[in-house]
């Protein structure tokens, strides 16, 4: 069975500057367009594993996986390389099971993001 990442960090925005070298502000934009990019990246998901679009599914899984990091997702991140390696196998029964956790770990993670107080971390 699948591990569902339990063990990785949810969201974590000092991963996140020490990864990219920026400072807080910026890490807060990024992750203000991740909150409005997301939702539309997930539609183009379910999408595409409706029309069974493996290149659209990867490419897709891929755009998740890289801003899921740029933010410090990681746990989205690792579910996210799931999808896309599934996708990469044209496995679109797996790919359809983690695109599920990816929207339910989204919602999770959008909650997180709203409410986090970015004056506890500095730079």
């Amino acid at each position: 069975m699948m591990s569902d990442h339990e063990d990785k960090v949810r969201f974590n925005p000092e991963l996140a500057m020490k990864l990219t070298g920026a400072d807080a502000e910026i890490i807060k934009e990024v992750a203000d367009v991740f909150l409005e990019d997301v939702p539309i990246q997930l539609e183009r998901l379910a999408e595409s594993l409706r029309e069974r679009s493996q290149e659209e599914l990867i490419r897709i899984a891929h755009t998740i996986k890289g801003a899921a990091s740029n933010i410090g997702a990681e746990r989205l991140r690792a579910i996210a390389f799931d999808c896309e390696q599934s996708a990469r196998n044209a496995d679109f029964v797996e790919s359809g099971n983690h695109a599920s956790k990816l929207k339910a770990e989204c919602e999770i993670l959008l909650k997180e993001i709203n409410t986090f107080d970015w004056s506890t971390i500095e730079g």
